[in-house]
């Protein structure tokens, strides 16, 4: 069985592969450093980068592309950083193709924030996400990993929600990670300088940034922000694919029910209900990646032909779980911080 979360991932195994400085300054010490990995996509990449480029009422970052297109030379990419003309852009070319998480290494380590924000090359990040990121890692001296609320997009012409109402913050446990508190890569943030302790081992899983997250999560906290500060675009890609969606699913299953181990009272839980957990999450997954068509030879492959919707058994679990979900929901509405967060930009702690 695969160990999702072995120690020993191998940041520098990489190090013999050269990065070119193709454009741009790297301010002395900025604070965060908001990474766009990319590869051949110009016409995504133009998007994400005026979304990191036009951030409000926050100025002290940088932002690294790191571009694994090696052999081209005509991708415009120079061009539209020209077009975008600002000083916080700072540009590298590596000398060959090294994945994309060989990519979004390279970018950390090319970073001089002290904290580093991940953005995939076609999703987006909102205009106050630094702004409100910083305010929860000053009032709170925090020193872990912030994620916030999942949102995703289709559509080029997606616009986030303005910010109207209090925005709260609340430390995600172990359990509440397995029962699907979890956030999406993009605006993923962490502390450049755990980048050794948190990388993934398994670069061939299409699923890094839930094992960064748990990882982090076990050594260093992490806090779920309760409003969509990143957007997660839904497109036609690698993940898209009926085969590695299936794989990944599958992956998945395992990696959570390795992440139960941590817990007796989660092994407790998944001695009870373990087919109906991984019936329930496949379910959820598929629905989010618009995929329902791919579940008979998931649940086929999992060997949970034999589940029943409407079962006791099934019923029993469908309302445990409902009512794990409201307790943790009362529970954060109780014991968690606000920061109040005005419509005219300022941010009340």
């Amino acid at each position: 069985m695969t160990n999702y979360l072995q120690n020993g991932g191998d940041v520098y195994k990489y190090d013999n592969v050269s990065s070119f400085l193709m454009w741009g300054k790297h301010p002395e010490t900025p604070k965060f450093s908001i990474m766009i990995p990319t590869y051949k996509r110009y016409d995504f990449l133009k998007q994400s980068l005026y979304s990191a480029v036009n951030q409000e009422n926050f100025s002290d970052y940088e932002i690294i592309i790191s571009d694994n297109d090696a052999e081209g030379e005509k991708t415009g990419i120079l061009e539209l950083i020209r077009k975008v003309n600002s000083d916080k852009v700072v540009y590298y070319k590596n000398e060959k193709n090294i994945g994309i998480y060989g990519n979004t290494l390279r970018a950390a380590q090319l970073a001089h924030g002290r904290y580093v924000v991940l953005l995939n090359d076609d999703d987006l990040l909102h205009p106050r996400y630094l702004e409100i990121v910083n305010a929860f890692i000053e009032e709170y001296d925090y020193k872990g990993i912030i994620g916030s609320q999942p949102y995703s997009f289709r559509r080029n012409d997606f616009i986030f929600p303005e910010i109207d109402r209090k925005i709260y913050a609340f430390g995600v446990s172990k359990a509440e990670f397995f029962f699907g508190c979890c956030v999406t890569s993009p605006g993923l943030m962490y502390p450049r300088k755990i980048l050794e302790e948190i990388y993934n081992a398994h670069e061939e899983l299409l699923m890094g940034d839930q094992i960064i997250q748990y990882k982090g999560l076990k050594r260093y906290g992490l806090i779920y922000i309760n409003f969509p500060l990143a957007a997660y675009r839904i497109a036609d890609n690698a993940t898209q694919k009926d085969e590695v969606l299936t794989d990944m699913i599958i992956n998945m299953c395992s990696f959570r029910k390795q992440t139960a181990g941590d817990s007796w009272k989660l092994k407790v839980f998944m001695k009870l209900f373990e087919k109906e957990y991984f019936y329930s999450y496949i379910e959820s997954s598929l629905n989010f990646w618009k995929k329902r068509g791919l579940g008979k030879a998931i649940i086929k492959e999992l060997g949970l032909e034999n589940i029943k919707r409407w079962s006791p058994k099934t019923v029993l679990y469908n309302d445990f779980v409902d009512r794990i979900h409201n307790w943790y929901t009362k529970d954060h509405d109780k014991k968690y911080d606000f920061v109040e967060v005005e419509s005219n930009g300022e941010i009340c702690l």
